[in-house]
């Protein structure tokens, strides 16, 4: 009898599991990568976790404040020199006063000093001839007094 048709099949199915996760499980140093079995294709992920951002950042902000509190530095610095030479200048305005007076005491002594040893000098010049010439007018005018009264009461 006849015999029937006859029929064949064949399937090959490959699977293949391939994990490209390194470090997610633990710590996470923040490497991916992945397409490990893509011909010629590997997809390499890296992050820092915002680590640059966050460096740039705190450079930024403590440059900022370094240049503000040298400003501010700068500024009280220059303010109290500049209070420093103000009151530097009225003392030595003072002080200049101050020995000008001196100066001029100074002067009024030394010119009382000069006279006093003008009137010395000549003392010692004529040998005490001038006081003594002023005391001998004064006698002569008592001895001439005397005489006019003596003169008159006597007339």
């Amino acid at each position: 009898m006849g015999k029937g048709g006859s029929s064949s099949s064949n399937t090959t199915t490959t699977t293949t599991n391939t994990s490209g996760s390194i470090a997610f499980q633990g710590d996470n140093l923040g490497t991916n990568v992945s397409g490990v079995n893509m011909a010629g294709d590997l997809n390499l992920t890296a992050t820092d976790h915002g680590a640059i951002n966050a460096a740039l950042e705190f450079a930024t902000d403590s440059m900022q404040a370094y240049v503000q509190g040298n400003n501010d530095v700068v500024s009280k610095a220059m303010l109290t020199t500049t209070e420093l030479a103000d009151n530097m200048m009225v003392m030595n305005s003072e002080n200049l006063a101050h020995m000008a007076g001196l100066q001029g005491n100074q002067a009024a002594q030394n010119t009382e000093n000069i006279n006093a040893m003008m009137k010395l000098a000549t003392i010692a010049a004529d040998g005490g001839q001038t006081a003594t010439s002023e005391q001998m007018k004064w006698v002569i005018f008592a001895v001439l007094a005397a005489m006019v009264v003596i003169g008159v009461k006597g007339r």
